[in-house]
């Protein structure tokens, strides 16, 4: 009887809140786990953190942006979005999502790639594209691609063609932030 009870008082509890508390019991994991040594500190441990916050909070953080911008005084913000065309609700969400974390990498030190920059130029004019353009320009962009990788690959300086990504090199494995692992 006592297990229904905490069964329907979690379900009691807003969906903001028993978000924001699954959140705050992974990062008390994560963070205990440094805190013991099982987990090594690494960058890979804090992205995959903030990836699992963002999946649990983003929709709780969407409709709080809506709300926030009726409390700041933009009058029916989330109708007066609904009623632009469906390309501009298309084309801005991914601009201001790909500012903003160009911006805090930036901020956080690690200046963006021009590579990167090339390639999330290419995804977006390609997500942006009507579905049956799409349909032939997606195999096209990756073919001209993969037939371009040899002439970059061939420069004197690559790298600066070509980010770092486990795809170019060794994959990174869980060694590096378990200590329970074999390594030697």
């Amino acid at each position: 009887m006592r297990r229904l009870s905490i069964a329907s008082q979690w379900r009691e509890w807003p969906v903001v809140a028993r978000r924001a508390f699954i959140g705050a019991l992974i990062v008390a994991l994560i963070v205990t786990g440094m805190a013991t040594g099982v987990l090594r500190r690494a960058s890979e441990v804090y992205v995959a953190l903030v990836a699992v916050l963002v999946l649990l909070l983003a929709r709780s953080a969407h409709a709080g942006f809506w709300l926030g911008l009726e409390r700041a005084g933009v009058d029916n913000a989330r109708g007066r979005w609904r009623r632009r065309s469906p390309l501009v609700q298309r084309a801005v969400p991914p601009l201001l999502i790909a500012a903003s974390v160009l911006l805090i990498a930036w901020v956080a030190g690690v200046p963006p790639d021009p590579s990167i920059l090339f390639l999330l130029t290419i995804s977006y004019v390609l997500y942006l594209l009507p579905g049956r353009v799409r349909r032939f320009a997606l195999p096209l962009t990756a073919f001209a691609l993969v037939v371009a990788y040899p002439y970059f690959v061939q420069q004197t300086n690559y790298q600066r063609f070509l980010f770092d990504l486990p795809v170019f090199n060794a994959f990174p494995a869980w060694t590096r932030w378990c200590r329970w692992s074999s390594s030697p």
